[in-house]
């Protein structure tokens, strides 16, 4: 299936060039910690306020539990651009960012992951926000876990309610502030909860990987601007990942889940699980798999896929940037030795460099990128009590340093020259480890890396249509584009007609009917629209009939010649002189019209309004000459008529006279009119009325 954003994205572009690694300068780790680079030089910095609740807000079970989530991303400078804790999208002053509300829960984060993709089209302007995140109907709001989960720490079930959606922002709205423009868009279901990004070889496109849950098929998705693509499948041989998984929500020890971990240069992977032939019912031994992976395909090479034997499920391993390394750990249980190790994929040979076995104490968490070729080691410290709860933690970083070299001892620094962090307590008094690494596109993290430079927008070019044309052949439509693109066609749509209609070639012949065209040359270049648009006018031969023979005036008062509003029009008189539409002189006069395809007209005369009007009726009932009489040469001349005695009393009058005053009932003698007739003209005078 294929999922097509719904709306056409413009794009606006700018000739910029910098480091794509300048989108990790700024990691919100914490709900009031941000783990900053001041060049290549890593610090801690605490918040004076809550970056979000440290606190799960709608947790209802009987302890309090962290907010294990967090993930971030900044703009091209290394500026903080916003951040997500697994329910509501933040701007980096910490305010909810417009339409930023996601989830009216946030699910324990054994259970979600998220990754934020840019789109490199639009310069960034847009993001998708992908995430693995539970079904609602299948948690149990009391247990903050799956339904079916005996307890907090043990989930039986968890595999099958995970969903892949995502949502899409837009850093240009809100006068800058961004906004979230859709939510929530289904993509897949039953994925474990776990997604990993690398860049496509195009610099562009990235792929975005999930695991079908309790299967060995990993899910590559391509993802530009214009689609999410149908995903590439690989399936891991001899692969396996355990039905009941052991899961935390104390983060320290909640690295065991399944992860796919991307090398920075996109050419490796690892991820860990068991070998399926060697499960028992009483036995299961994990392992990490190591493999090529062809970022044009978005395929793994299993062939020549390696392995590595471990203790345990942790997945907190990292690449060397020239993927000539792989550093990973191994502990066997919680609270048991952890060993770091440094694996050379080319000899197969592991070098045990970091051990710690005091329980409780300068505990691993985790490993991160810095910025000069380096990891960083994330730890905690616990003080304030000798047993294990409850006790308080104290965050703080180490270091491994020239991680592209055979490891050295000086290269190990146990504790960097930074003030520890203290982790949130919960309203129990506990204090919860706290430490959530971001999960960016790998290849950000490279020291080498760059974001793809401004793309050139293919301009369509369209030869022009001359409007109006005359209706006698088809219109010849040619395009053009400045540069190669990807695709280039035309889309026409007649005025009064529905839909458009779509032609796959860059010149061709449309055949066209009288009406109004738009007529549209689309290109595409690297999903960057541009097109070029005209609308023409086609005419037929021009026909003109004037539905009146004759207009009429009076007293050489002007009138007023019909108008035409079909075509461009003159009148003549039979000289063939242009004359205005106003005329006074009565005569014939002639209509021309005409367009693209020729002329026509049509003649009237203009003639004078003519009354012949009685000066006696012999109101008798004899039946002849009872009534006053007023004749017009103008058939539909309309005549009003007021009528006055001696005394100049109105004895009659109306709007439109029909020869019907018949004046019976009225005494002998003189009356007077008044007759307003065509165009305002005025007769006054007598009649004289008989018995």
């Amino acid at each position: 299936m294929k999922f097509i954003i719904g709306t056409l994205i413009l794009f606006f572009l700018w000739n910029i060039s910098v480091f794509a690694q300048r989108e990790t300068d700024e990691r919100v780790i914490g709900f009031k910690y941000e783990l900053k680079f001041t060049g290549t030089n890593s610090h801690v910095e605490v918040m004076n306020e809550n970056l979000y609740s440290p606190f799960n807000p709608n947790y209802k079970g009987p302890t309090i539990l962290t907010t294990p989530h967090a993930n971030s991303i900044c703009d091209t400078l290394g500026n903080l651009l916003f951040y997500y804790d697994g329910a509501s999208v933040y701007q980096p002053n910490g305010k909810v960012m417009s339409n930023g509300i996601l989830h009216n829960y946030n699910f324990n984060s054994e259970y979600t992951n998220s990754l934020i993709v840019p789109i490199e089209e639009s310069n960034r302007r847009y993001y998708y926000l992908f995430e693995t995140i539970p079904h609602e109907e299948n948690w149990d709001y009391d247990k903050n876990a799956p339904l079916n989960c005996p307890v907090n720490m043990y989930c039986f079930a968890f595999w099958d309610i995970c969903k892949l959606q995502y949502h899409i922002i837009d850093m240009h709205a809100n006068g800058g502030k961004g906004e979230v423009l859709k939510t929530n868009i289904f993509i897949a279901d039953s994925i474990a909860p776990s997604i990993s990004g690398i860049k496509h070889r195009n610099n562009i496109d990235t792929w975005v990987s999930v695991l079908k849950s309790r299967s060995n098929i990993i899910y590559n998705y391509k993802i530009t601007s214009c689609k999410i693509q149908n995903p590439v499948i690989s399936h891991i041989p001899d692969f396996e990942y355990p039905q009941i998984p052991y899961l935390s929500y104390i983060s320290q020890y909640g690295g065991l889940g399944f992860q796919l971990v991307y090398s920075t240069m996109g050419d490796y992977v690892t991820f860990p699980g068991t070998i399926k032939s060697k499960n028992t019912q009483n036995s299961i031994r994990y392992s990490l798999f190591i493999a090529p992976f062809n970022n044009q395909t978005g395929l793994f090479d299993f062939s020549n896929l390696s392995l590595i034997s471990v203790e345990s499920s942790y997945c907190l391993n990292l690449f060397s940037h020239n993927s000539k390394y792989l550093y990973y750990h191994d502990t066997y249980w919680i609270g048991n030795p952890v060993w770091i190790y440094q694996y050379e994929l080319s000899t197969g040979i592991s070098l045990p460099f970091y051990y710690n076995n005091i329980i409780y104490h300068n505990d691993y968490v985790g490993l991160d990128y810095g910025k000069k070729n380096d990891l960083l080691i994330y730890k905690l410290n616990t003080y304030g009590s000798s047993k294990p709860y409850p006790h308080f933690y104290a965050g703080y970083l180490g270091q491994i340093k020239n991680i592209d070299q055979p490891f050295i001892q000086p290269n190990l620094i146990d504790s960097l020259p930074l003030p520890v962090y203290d982790q949130p307590v919960d309203p129990n008094g506990n204090h919860l480890n706290y430490i959530a690494r971001n999960n960016y596109i790998y290849n950000f993290y490279h020291p080498d890396y760059k974001r793809p430079t401004a793309f050139p927008v293919a301009k369509s070019v369209s030869n022009i249509i001359a409007s109006p044309a005359c209706f006698n052949a088809p219109v010849t439509l040619k395009g053009n584009r400045t540069i190669p693109v990807d695709s280039l066609y035309w889309v026409v749509k007649k005025s009064g007609q529905p839909g458009w209609q779509r032609f796959n070639a860059d010149t061709f012949d449309l055949p066209v009917s009288p009406g109004t065209y738009i007529a549209s040359l689309v290109s595409y270049k690297y999903c960057l629209p541009d097109s070029a648009t005209q609308q023409f006018t086609i005419e037929d031969h021009p026909r003109v009939h004037l539905g009146e023979d004759s207009v009429y005036t009076c007293e050489s008062k002007s009138v007023d010649l019909p108008a035409n509003t079909t075509y461009t029009y003159h009148w003549e008189n039979v000289y063939g002189d242009v004359v205005p539409n106003q005329i006074s002189e009565t005569g014939q006069y002639n209509m021309v019209v005409q367009n693209s395809c020729g002329s026509d007209e049509d003649s009237l005369y203009v003639s004078s309004s003519i009354l012949n009007i009685a000066n006696l009726v012999t109101a008798n009932n004899d039946a002849n000459n009872d009534c006053w009489k007023i004749k017009s040469n103008n058939s539909a001349e309309k005549i009003q008529v007021s009528i006055y005695n001696s005394w100049g009393s109105a004895v009659f009058s109306a709007n439109n006279y029909q020869n019907n005053w018949c004046p019976q009932d009225e005494n002998d003698g003189i009356y007077y009119y008044d007759i307003t007739y065509n165009n305002a003209c005025i007769k006054k005078g007598w009649v004289e009325v008989m018995h």
